[in-house]
């Protein structure tokens, strides 16, 4: 019997291994090759028809609206005597302790005028909602607003003519009021107690700057503020509904959130030049929502808004 039998010689073995690892380091090179190609043109599509924003010198503003209670500290005055009241202050007006707050004269030729002083600094107002006594620091803080402020202001000195130890000025103390906080909807935001916050009432105007003094027991709960202003509006009202509590500010350049990107373990955004894309490392402020604020480029840049395809 005739046996065929293929015996490989070393060279011919030799020769095949290496053509097989050409082969091999061809196709890898050929796949690098058109991997690089198609990289390269997504690069290039996304740099010559990617979306761009123009960044905005600005601020951004972390804010929750809800209603506020203000909680004053705050006495009632009595005359000293009875007679026509002429007031020496106006309403609204800061006081110093011992400043002189009106005269009262008596009628007919009954002895001279009597004068009342100020006990203590604060803000007068001749004008008394009957709950000066209703609202101590010490009372715990309702579950929820109150649903009306029923309370009417009336004129304490009525035509000008008062009796004797009848209320005739309210005396509140600028630097002891306070107010609770309810959010209109629930949030994850729990602030700590000494947090800055200030207070904001309609789209004008300034807000007024406070501080925490108690946080809430849970998410979405009241809270309660320390208050540095008294505006002379809320002499006249307790429960305020649309404010904004600001919890944070940001300022610097905004631009959208999805422009950031990571390279070389810097965080940036891809700017838009005549020379191509150009990555330039930024500082992140804040965020929020979609937007971000960030420091290290300038004002009206135009940036990427989806680097993914710019590079790494």
């Amino acid at each position: 019997m005739e046996e065929n039998e293929h015996v490989a010689t070393p060279g011919r073995e030799q020769r095949r291994r290496h053509r097989a690892g050409r082969l091999l380091v061809a196709a890898a090179l050929l796949g690098w090759m058109g991997w690089a190609g198609w990289g390269a043109g997504a690069r290039w599509v996304a740099a010559a028809w990617g979306p761009v924003d123009v960044a905005r010198w600005g601020q951004l503003s972390e804010e929750t609206p809800g209603t506020l209670w203000v909680v004053r500290q705050e006495r009632l005055l009595r005359a000293p005597s009875a007679g026509r009241v002429l007031a020496l202050v106006g309403e609204g007006e800061a006081v110093r302790r011992g400043q002189a707050l009106l005269r009262v004269i008596p009628e007919g030729a009954q002895g001279g005028a009597a004068t009342l002083w100020a006990p203590s600094a604060g803000i007068v107002s001749f004008v008394s909602d009957g709950l000066e006594a209703a609202d101590a620091f010490s009372a715990p803080a309702p579950p929820r607003p109150p649903r009306d402020d029923s309370a009417r202001p009336v004129s304490l000195v009525g035509g000008g003519v008062v009796a004797r130890g009848q209320p005739v000025v309210r005396l509140v103390d600028h630097a002891e009021l306070r107010g609770i906080f309810w959010p209109d909807r629930p949030s994850r935001w729990r602030p700590a107690e000494g947090q800055r916050v200030e207070v904001w009432v309609g789209a004008g105007g300034t807000g007024v700057p406070g501080s925490v003094t108690k946080a809430p027991a849970a998410p979405g709960g009241s809270l309660e503020l320390r208050l540095e202003r008294q505006p002379v509006e809320w002499l006249y009202r307790r429960l305020v509904p649309g404010v904004r509590l600001v919890t944070g500010r940001y300022t610097g350049v905004i631009v959208p959130s999805s422009a950031l990107a990571a390279r070389s373990g810097h965080t940036g955004v891809w700017v838009q030049t005549e020379g191509g894309p150009v990555f330039v490392p930024v500082q992140v402020v804040g965020r929020l929502g979609g937007r971000a604020v960030v420091q290290g480029v300038s004002d009206r840049v135009r940036v990427y808004r989806w680097p993914r395809w710019l590079g790494s």
